[in-house]
């Protein structure tokens, strides 16, 4: 089968190879040398590409900018210093805006099992529980 470009989702990708599934199920193979656009194929991302038998060719990002903000935000969860830092922030930004705070408590307990060491794990504990005694302080009637 070969044909126009259509679009499809990019399921994975290792070691310079990947598969694409279209929007009807049908899935193709394809190699780093089809990929023409500047930044790495990652799984999840929107391309659109030329089916020929079963294989992806000339193999495009739908929306670059799209695809750089998702790359983005993929490195920053897989930093496990990065998202203990994200609350931290939060929390520091609390006093302009107190909405950050709950941002902050919702993503510490988001990931709170994930984790890799007891160490990381201890930090949202940290962070949930600062939370709650900065709300109860705050929520105290004053004399």
């Amino acid at each position: 089968m070969s044909g126009g470009p259509i679009e499809g989702i990019i399921l994975g990708y290792a070691a310079g190879e990947g598969v694409i599934k279209n929007q009807d199920g049908t899935r193709y193979q394809f190699t780093r040398s089809q990929w023409k656009s500047p930044r790495e194929p990652v799984a999840g991302l929107r391309v659109d590409f030329v089916p020929k038998e079963d294989q992806a060719t000339e193999i495009y990002l739908v929306n670059p900018a799209v695809g750089a903000l998702y790359g983005t935000v993929r490195s920053f969860e897989k930093s496990e210093i990065m998202i203990p830092t994200l609350v931290y922030a939060c929390y520091a930004t609390a006093f302009l805006y107190g909405l950050t705070m709950l941002i902050g408590v919702v993503v510490a307990y988001s990931y709170r099992e994930s984790g890799s060491a007891k160490w990381y794990q201890s930090h949202y504990d940290y962070q949930i529980s600062l939370f709650w005694k900065s709300l109860a302080f705050f929520c105290w009637p004053s004399p």
